[in-house]
């Protein structure tokens, strides 16, 4: 394991070598070992996790994997005496990220390559505060909490872990292009929803290792809360570039931009307002030619959707889950999909277990043209709030969105509009860039 060639393969589970040198080292009283597999520790951490402890493969399943690994590795560096550098320190942070990822189902959200995980037991005062439903450890202070270098954001309504029925939480997905991941997907500028216990549009998961039709599947696009622009092709050598991120103790907005193979760009706008508990999610698209431009809500199993003209009212079991209001500068059409498997498509699919799948609906509204912008309001239906108000009036002319929203006598309106080929976003009580 000594030798300088030994031990430089590609990939994290490296580490486990690396380690076993370092223990073979203090056992046998070899320094020069001990000092090589910390050289070659600290250069794969320095180049797998960044310095807001995120590691670099892009599924949440890895980034606790690679946690347990490096804090084995330096627990067996303690006990050899070795002293690990400053470059270490990224380590303690890798639990942050988990909290951050915590759901209102308690489960962690299904990034990349990923089963559905629980949080786990890792001995920090903001988990031990999450896993003892709030009795003991340290409350988490941040309710937005933005990741610039690994390209994640977070939002919530609050900490209330011991009932959550009043929560809601939501992420959004960008940062480096898919090939820069070991286990990524191709989830740039794709969203998430959960609230009162409810994974409202989920990660689709993963299915298997390999390049089987179901596996590429749940890897593209299609399994994601995203856009889908017709005749495009994801570019996985493309990033998602963060533009904006502003947030005050009533809202917050992250602006994320993208361009796809053939030429086709994208910006998308997250805007939450937590006094409402309502996310508005607006597209600015330039196609690569004049085309059908979709937004991509996965559902819960057995979801059902109404569309009432500009609104898709979602249902599941006979209760009123949520209601999506969405405008556009072009006309808009609503498409239901749920189970879909052919040679030719798949498509309205999901799986929470590696090998394992089922059918659930994946909402599609679309509008058509070569440029334009289309916005949604996704309102949950919380009991303790009344039914919300939403409107979203387009100006084609101007390429502008005006979208107001209200519950319980709060009346909020945020302006969308193009400046310097760039989506901008109003902020209704301004905000302090994060």
């Amino acid at each position: 394991m000594s030798p300088e060639s030994f031990g430089h393969q590609v990939g994290n589970h490296i580490i486990h070598i690396h380690n076993g040198l370092m223990t073979a080292g203090h056992i046998m009283q070899n320094n020069s070992w001990k000092e090589m597999a910390t050289y070659r520790l600290k250069k794969l951490l320095t180049e797998n996790v960044n310095l807001e402890g995120v590691a670099d493969d892009g599924a949440i399943q890895y980034q606790i994997n690679n946690y347990n690994w490096y804090k084995e590795a330096l627990d067996h560096a303690k006990a050899a005496g070795i002293e690990h550098g400053t470059d270490f320190e990224r380590v303690a942070l890798m639990p942050d990220f988990l909290v951050h990822c915590f759901q209102t189902n308690r489960s962690l959200i299904q990034f990349g390559d990923s089963d559905r995980t629980a949080l786990p037991r890792f001995i920090t005062p903001q988990i031990d505060y999450i896993n003892s439903g709030g009795n003991s450890g340290d409350k988490p202070k941040q309710l937005y909490k933005c990741y610039p270098q690994a390209g994640y954001a977070f939002g919530r309504t609050n900490w209330s872990v011991a009932d959550m029925s009043k929560t809601m939480h939501y992420s959004l997905r960008f940062g480096p292009a898919q090939s820069a991941h070991t286990h990524a997907h191709q989830d740039g500028g794709s969203v998430t929803v959960n609230f009162s216990g409810i994974e409202l549009h989920p990660e689709g998961g993963r299915f298997r290792y390999d390049n089987q039709p179901m596996s590429v599947y749940f890897k593209s696009q299609s399994t994601h809360n995203t856009i889908v622009i017709e005749g495009e092709h994801f570019d996985p050598d493309s990033a998602t570039e963060l533009l904006d991120s502003r947030a005050t103790e009533a809202s917050e907005v992250t602006i994320v931009r993208r361009a796809e193979k053939l030429g086709s760009e994208w910006h998308r706008a997250v805007f939450h307002d937590r006094n409402q508990r309502m996310l508005t999610v607006s597209d600015y698209v330039k196609p690569f030619e004049l085309t059908n431009v979709v937004q991509l809500w996965q559902l819960p199993q057995g979801a059902v959707v109404r569309v009432l003209e500009n609104q898709a009212i979602i249902l599941l079991r006979g209760r009123h889950l949520a209601t999506l209001t969405t405008g556009s500068t072009s006309p808009i059409y609503y498409e239901v999909i749920e189970g879909r498997r052919s040679k030719e498509h798949i498509e309205g699919w999901r799986s929470v277990k590696y090998g394992e799948c089922f059918a659930a609906p994946v909402l599609k509204i679309g509008s058509q043209f070569s440029e334009g912008l289309i916005s949604t309001v996704v309102a949950p239906d919380f009991d303790d709030l009344e039914n919300p108000f939403a409107s979203v009036v387009a100006d084609p002319s101007e390429m502008r969105m005006m979208v107001t929203t209200g519950r319980d006598e709060d009346v909020s309106s945020v302006l969308y509009w193009i400046s310097g080929e760039s989506l901008q976003c109003s902020m209704p009580k301004g905000g302090e860039s994060r």
